[in-house]
């Protein structure tokens, strides 16, 4: 029994050590980028850096502090936690689950503008945001804390939309012909 406690004990102290020495903290305190390819265990956003997500993996979540922005348009990321004036962008990625782009966010203060189509605000047991991507993926963001936050959701039109907007305006503009006899 001793040999195999030892045994358990060391194959989780080589997981716990595998897993740490391929994931790292990241800080920008300067404008930066995440994108495909990189892979972080967490992610801190100081002063007013603004950083790019565009791809990627971040294992436990990102921090935003002081007057930085965060935007995210693609990639994978289990939650998000703003702080002070910061202000984070969404109109993409999030951890991937069931098929669905899920992610919790923790907003003590700050702005999260949330870019996308059929946004529903939804109360139950906790309060969430559920609607569609502009790639057309449905998501999912739950939050744990908004008393001092600020939420905007915008919704973005089909592209189909803006061409028959367009085709009106170019209706509108041309101008009648008169017939002269």
């Amino acid at each position: 029994v001793i040999m195999k406690t030892k045994f358990l004990l060391t194959i989780g102290i080589l997981f716990i050590f595998a897993i740490c020495t391929n994931a790292t903290t990241m800080d920008f305190y300067t404008d930066g980028e995440i994108v495909n390819g990189n892979n972080f265990y967490a992610v801190n956003i100081w002063n007013d850096a603004t950083v790019d997500m565009t791809g990627g993996v971040v294992e436990f979540g990102i921090d935003t502090y002081n007057t930085s922005t965060l935007n995210v348009s693609s990639g994978d990321v289990y939650s998000i936690d703003l702080h002070d004036e910061s202000i984070v962008n969404l109109s993409g990625g999030l951890r991937i689950v069931e098929g669905l782009h899920r992610s919790t966010m923790y907003p003590d203060t700050g702005t999260v503008n949330i870019y996308g189509r059929d946004l529903e605000w939804v109360i139950d047991s906790m309060e969430r945001v559920h609607g569609y991507w502009i790639d057309g993926s449905e998501f999912r963001i739950t939050f744990a804390r908004i008393e001092n936050a600020t939420i905007n959701l915008y919704e973005i039109p089909e592209p189909c939309t803006f061409g028959l907007v367009g085709l009106g305006f170019f209706i509108l503009r041309r101008k009648p012909k008169i017939l002269h006899k």
